[in-house]
C-alpha cells in the first residue's frame, strides 16, 4: 500500500493495525530472547537468528498484506 493510501485510512484503524503489528513484533522478540537464553553453542544461536530472520520476513509479508486488504476494502465503500 502507497503511503497516500495509508493516510486515507480512518485513524482507529491505522491505530489497531499498528498496535498489532507491535504485538507480534513484542512476542517475536520474546521468543528470539527464549532461543538465545536456551542456546549453548553457536550452531544453536546460529538457529535462533534463522528463526528471527525468518519470522521477521514473514510478519512484513503478512503486514504488506493485511495493508492490502485494508486498501481493498476501504475502496469497497467508496460511493460515486
Amino acid at each position: 500500500m502507497a503511503y497516500k493510501d495509508w493516510e486515507k485510512l480512518p485513524f482507529d484503524q491505522q491505530k489497531k493495525m499498528l498496535e498489532r503489528k507491535l504485538e507480534q513484533k513484542s512476542a517475536m522478540i520474546q521468543e528470539a530472547r527464549t532461543c538465545v537464553n536456551k542456546a549453548t553453542d553457536k550452531t544453536a544461536l546460529k538457529v535462533c537468528q534463522d528463526d528471527m530472520k525468518n519470522e521477521k520476513q514473514a510478519m512484513e509479508e503478512q503486514w504488506q498484506h493485511k495493508k492490502k486488504q485494508v486498501e481493498e476494502s476501504q475502496e469497497g465503500l467508496k460511493v460515486e
